[in-house]
C-alpha cells in the first residue's frame, strides 16, 4: 500500500481500516503501523486516530524507535492543519532521539519551515545551515536527501529567498528520479508554482502546474486536487484571469476546509485576497484577508500575518510610500539591519547567508522603496524620507 501511495497510484484504505477495527488490541499495533503513513499521505480523515493508537501501542511495548516513526508522520499531519505547538513538540522529540539518525536532518529542515513561518528568520537560517552538509553529500541516501531538500525549499520560499524556486525544482527533479509522485506525501509542489510566479517565471510556473495537475489526476486524492487548484489560481491571477483565479481558489478552499487543513486554507485565502485586490474587488479581498489573518494568528504565523497586513494596506490604497509593504520578509529584515547600522558582512553572519544574498536582497529593497543609498533607506524606514 505504501509503495503504491508513494508512486502516486490510487489506494483504497477503507478495507484495511475496517479490518483493523475488528482486530484485538494486542494484534492491532503492528497492523496499524503499516497504514499510518499512507493515511497521512492521502489526508485520510482517521489519520490522527490511527497515529494516536499506534503511538500508544508502541509506548506500551517500550518500542521507542517504532514510536518515532509514527511521531514523524504525526508532525506532518499537524503542520498542515495548523496545530503547530503539538508539531513542534514532535520535532523536538525527533531531533533529540535522532542524534545519530538520518531523521535528524529531516526534522531540522521541517523545523526550519516552522520557524520561517513564525517569522523567526535567524533561527530558521541556523537550522538550514545545519542541514546543508547533507545536501552536499553525494553519497547520502537519496530518499532521505529528498525529504531534506523539499523542506529546505519550502523554508526558502517562506523566507522569500530568491533561490527558492530553483531549490524546489531540484526537489521535484529528485522526486521524479526516485519515482515519487504522491502530491501530498511531500507537500511542496504548490510552493514550487508559487515560488516560480514570485520570481516572474510564469512560463515555468505553468509547466510545473501541468506536472502537478497530472500527478493529482494520477493520485485521485481530493487534497492533491486542492493543491493543484490553489497553484492554478496563483498562475491565473498572475496572467490576469481573475475570474478563473477566484473560482480555483474557492474550490481549493472548500476542500481544505472539509479536511481541516487550516494552514493551507489560510494560505489559499491570502492568495485569493491578493488576487481579488489586484482585480479591484476590495471588499472581497478584505473578507479573504481578514479570515486568513485570523487563521494565521491562531497558529502564530508571524510571516504570513505580515503578508496579510501588507495586502490589507493595499486594499486601502496606501501602497505607495509605505515603508516596507512590497518587501519580502528577508528583504525587510535585511533593510532593518542596514538601518540599524550593520554592514553587509555582519548581516550575512547574523542570517547565515552569503554576502551576495544580502547584496541582492538589498538591491531589490532599494528598488522597491525608491531609495539609492543606505542613508536614504534609514531615513525611509524611520519615516523621515
Amino acid at each position: 500500500v505504501m509503495a503504491r501511495t508513494a508512486v502516486g497510484e490510487p489506494v483504497d484504505l477503507d478495507a484495511a481500516i475496517a479490518l483493523a477495527d475488528e482486530l484485538e488490541p494486542d494484534q492491532r499495533v503492528a497492523y496499524l503501523s503499516r497504514f499510518t503513513e499512507p493515511m497521512v499521505w492521502t489526508d485520510h480523515p482517521r489519520s490522527a486516530e490511527f497515529l494516536e493508537m499506534a503511538i500508544a501501542g508502541f509506548d506500551s511495548e517500550g518500542r521507542r524507535a517504532a514510536r518515532i516513526g509514527e511521531v514523524d508522520q504525526f508532525v506532518a499531519h499537524r503542520l498542515v492543519r495548523g496545530e503547530w505547538s503539538a508539531a513542534e513538540a514532535g520535532l523536538d522529540e525527533l531531533e533529540e532521539f535522532s542524534h545519530e539518525n538520518v531523521r535528524r536532518d529531516s526534522a531540522r529542515a521541517q523545523h526550519a519551515v516552522l520557524r520561517a513561518a513564525r517569522g523567526e528568520v535567524a533561527a530558521a537560517r541556523r537550522l538550514l545551515a545545519a542541514v546543508a552538509p547533507r545536501l552536499a553529500d553525494t553519497d547520502a541516501d537519496p530518499t532521505e536527501t529528498l525529504w531534506v531538500l523539499t523542506r529546505v525549499g519550502v523554508a526558502a520560499h517562506t523566507l522569500g529567498d530568491p533561490d527558492a524556486a530553483d531549490r524546489l525544482l531540484a526537489a521535484e527533479a529528485l522526486a521524479t528520479e526516485l519515482g515519487v509522485h504522491a502530491v501530498r506525501g511531500l507537500c511542496f509542489r504548490r510552493d514550487l508554482v508559487e515560488a516560480l510566479v514570485a520570481a516572474g517565471r510564469v512560463a515555468d510556473a505553468t509547466s510545473a502546474l501541468e506536472r502537478l495537475r497530472a500527478d493529482a489526476e494520477r493520485n485521485q486524492v481530493p487534497t492533491a486536487f486542492a493543491d493543484a487548484d490553489a497553484a492554478a489560481g496563483v498562475v491565473a491571477a498572475a496572467t490576469g484571469d481573475h475570474d478563473r483565479a477566484a473560482g480555483l481558489f474557492a474550490a481549493a478552499a472548500a476542500t481544505q476546509r472539509e479536511f481541516g487543513l487550516g494552514y493551507e486554507l489560510a494560505r489559499t485565502l491570502l492568495a485569493a485576497g491578493a488576487a481579488a485586490r489586484r482585480a479591484g474587488n476590495r471588499a472581497e479581498a478584505r473578507e479573504h484577508l481578514d479570515t486568513a489573518r485570523q487563521l494565521f494568528a491562531g497558529m502564530g504565523a508571524a510571516t504570513w500575518i505580515t503578508r496579510c497586513d501588507d495586502e490589507a494596506e493595499r486594499t486601502l490604497g496606501r501602497r505607495a510610500g509605505t515603508a516596507t509593504n512590497d518587501l519580502t520578509p528577508t528583504e525587510r529584515q535585511i533593510a532593518e539591519l542596514v538601518a540599524a547600522g550593520r554592514t553587509n558582512a555582519e548581516i550575512a553572519a547574523t542570517l547565515f547567508v552569503s554576502v551576495r544574498t544580502v547584496e541582492s536582497n538589498l538591491t531589490r529593497a532599494y528598488r522597491k522603496l525608491g531609495v539609492r543609498s543606505r542613508t536614504e533607506l534609514t531615513r525611509h524606514l524611520s519615516g523621515r524620507a
